[in-house]
């Protein structure tokens, strides 16, 4: 819902100007509708989980400011921090080489505690980063920078769905 409207909204002035990005992000938003479960499990969820709302140490990791708590699949806090991760190396390549690493390390942590949410990680990280590639959009001129962070954006997106479909078929 939320994506198609911001799709809609966001895309319409660039299906004239950038018309491959515009069909990217459309394929995109159709591999998510076709993943998207019936049926989802649902549990307490902090609703954002960005890393500056987390304290911790080697041992412990603990969410704070609960203001967007909400009923959410398991994975969805895990896939909402995994994009933001993901994103700040894409945005400033060569700034954030130990974001990609942690967000490596966090994934597999999570997935080896709850291996049966490996699709549904995958489907929400696909659906976090095909959002933040809508958001990008969004910014002003058609700068290089700006392309170049959306197709980035939307390779991972796509590369998280390639994920969510070998998960569901078992490859």
């Amino acid at each position: 819902g939320r994506v198609q409207a911001d799709r809609d909204l966001l895309l319409e002035d660039v299906r004239n100007h950038q018309t491959e990005l515009a069909a990217g992000t459309d394929t995109l938003i159709q591999r998510l509708e076709t993943l998207a479960p019936v049926e989802e499990r649902l549990v307490p969820a902090h609703g954002c989980s960005p890393h500056k709302q987390m304290i911790g140490d080697e041992r412990s990791l603990t969410l704070v400011d609960w203001d967007g708590f909400s009923l959410a699949n398991p994975a969805m806090d895990a896939a909402t921090f995994l994009g933001r991760l993901c994103r700040e190396p894409r945005r400033r390549p060569g700034s954030a080489a130990q974001l990609e690493q942690m967000g490596a390390t966090f994934r597999r942590t999570f997935l080896e505690n709850q291996p049966e949410l490996a699709h549904d990680l995958a489907l929400y990280e696909g659906l976090v980063l095909t959002e933040q590639t809508l958001r990008a959009f969004r910014r002003p001129g058609d700068d290089q920078e700006t392309v170049r962070e959306i197709r980035l954006l939307s390779a991972a997106g796509a590369e998280m769905l390639d994920r969510a479909e070998g998960a569901t078929t078992g490859g």
